[in-house]
């Protein structure tokens, strides 16, 4: 790997925020005109708070003003959320871009007296702190730990819609002339509406220009400081494939990071997992689980949330099953009615219900020239034909020793040659290059716990804590996060 694909895979979530950065904050500077003249031209919305005024008291100012603490309570929010922090950040500078833009065109500041509407100002951030999920906040500085990660998803949707109201209403109110429809006699205390005035002309003015311009800072607003949805991996191996082991070598590399990173989210893994981990704290030199019995069902799951700028909930799960129940799958998605087994029809349920399938091929039978047995995978991914998928090779030490021969490289250091060796290796093989096809080419990701041989058998490496040692995981964890 080069320098410079390092730099960019180290440091990508960085460099893509700050271009979603520049994008937006050079769009506020852009739509500043805009939004001062729809401001001016603003006809229905002005009669609109004229209304509003003569029935309540509430003024234009008063309204501006807690429109804008609102959406500083949200700003506070989203700045306090740990996954949104650098976001949060940023937005700030681009509102103060957007108000010196504002400012000398005589906009905004100029025209609203905060001194005077103090009280409207702070009654407008406290409710956007309100519906923005304070409570939480306040949970956090009286020190009280709850399971759940900290973050204000509903102060990021409520700060994306307030600014996009305020960008289209804006547009729409520059490009759209209505007739005298509305009058308000403050005299009377009425309003009068004048239907038959009805007119609307459309200014063609900067028309593209401006719905251009109005459309990328929308769809770069919600892109810089939205949620992503979560999403679910669900793995399939065939018998003695490394199910297990590679559900446990994602948790512990997902551990690593969080543990580095210093970063409290709550990785919540199952029972069975935790099982796992146990047995794994155990001084034996040997591998830590044995294959599954047939009939024995474990649910092994765990979550996690990869990325601190643009954070995904991942959702990695697996069932600890014989792996003869692999051939049943596609049966059992097929012909749902005619299959009896109740854990057979719950597996098949996983499977149509994941976002991802993570299909496992066993490296360690490629090269004991075993059968690989995963015929039915192109049968599975037919009765799946709009889920994503990721192709794993498990047990890919013995891999690694013939890379080293071979090429004189090793492994954990020149990890991208190794994966372009092992595509080579695994591709000469017809069925897994029927799956690839299959896959649009999807490209095969070796993972392996570093070995060594005693007595003739590959056992797994520990360092000085008496962890395992894992290659490839850490590369397979970013794919997963794309």
């Amino acid at each position: 790997m080069n320098n410079d694909t390092r730099f960019f895979r180290q440091h990508r979530e960085k460099i893509v925020l700050f271009v979603y950065f520049v994008v937006m904050t050079a769009g506020v500077g852009l739509l500043v005109q805009t939004l001062g003249t729809g401001w001016r031209r603003a006809g229905l919305f002005l009669s609109l708070a004229g209304a509003i005024d003569m029935y309540t008291g509430v003024g234009l100012e008063q309204l501006s003003a807690v429109g804008f603490g609102v959406f500083v309570g949200l700003l506070v929010l989203i700045t306090g959320d740990p996954k949104k922090r650098w976001q949060g950040l940023l937005l700030w500078i681009a509102l103060v871009t957007g108000l010196i833009g504002l400012q000398s065109i005589g906009l905004f500041l100029p025209n609203i007296d905060f001194v005077a509407n103090v009280g409207w100002l702070i009654g407008g951030i406290v409710f956007g702190l309100s519906i923005g999920g304070g409570r939480q906040l306040v949970e956090q500085s009286m020190q009280r730990q709850t399971s759940q990660a900290l973050e204000f998803r509903r102060a990021s949707t409520g700060a994306f819609v307030l600014l996009t109201v305020v960008v289209v209403l804006m547009i729409l109110e520059y490009h759209i002339q209505y007739g005298p429809i509305v009058a308000i006699d403050r005299g009377a205390n009425e309003i009068l509406i004048y239907p038959d005035r009805f007119s609307l002309t459309i200014i063609q003015e900067s028309l593209l220009q401006n719905v251009v311009l109005g459309s990328v800072f929308v769809v770069t607003l919600r892109r810089f400081i939205q949620y992503d949805a979560e999403r679910t991996f669900f793995v399939l191996g065939p018998k003695e494939s490394g199910k297990s082991m590679f559900l446990l070598g994602m948790f512990l590399e997902a551990q690593q990071r969080v543990d580095d990173a210093g970063f409290a989210n709550p990785l919540r893994p199952s029972n069975a997992l935790l099982g796992m981990i146990d047995r794994l704290d155990s001084r034996s030199r040997g591998w830590v689980l044995d294959a599954t019995d047939t009939g024995e069902i474990q649910d092994l799951h765990f979550r996690y949330i990869h990325g601190r700028v643009f954070p995904k909930n991942l959702v990695v799960e697996g069932i600890d099953y014989a792996g003869e129940y692999l051939e049943d799958i596609p049966d059992a998605l097929l012909f749902p009615d005619e299959v009896d087994d109740q854990q057979l029809i719950g597996i098949a349920d996983r499977v149509r219900g994941a976002d991802t399938l993570i299909l496992i091929i066993d490296a360690g039978r490629f090269s004991g020239e075993d059968d690989l047995d995963i015929a039915p995978y192109p049968s599975i991914l037919e009765e799946c034909p709009d889920t994503e998928v990721i192709l794993v090779a498990t047990k890919a030490d013995i891999l690694a020793e013939e890379f080293e021969e071979d090429e004189g490289l090793r492994a954990p250091r020149d990890f991208d040659e190794f994966r372009r060796y092992v595509n080579d290796r695994l591709t000469n093989n017809r069925v897994v290059r029927t799956i690839v096809q299959e896959t649009a080419g999807a490209e095969i990701h070796p993972v392996y716990y570093q070995t060594t041989r005693e007595n003739g058998e590959l056992v797994p490496q520990r360092d000085a804590d008496n962890n395992l040692m894992t290659v490839g995981y850490d590369e397979l964890l970013d794919e997963l996060g794309r």
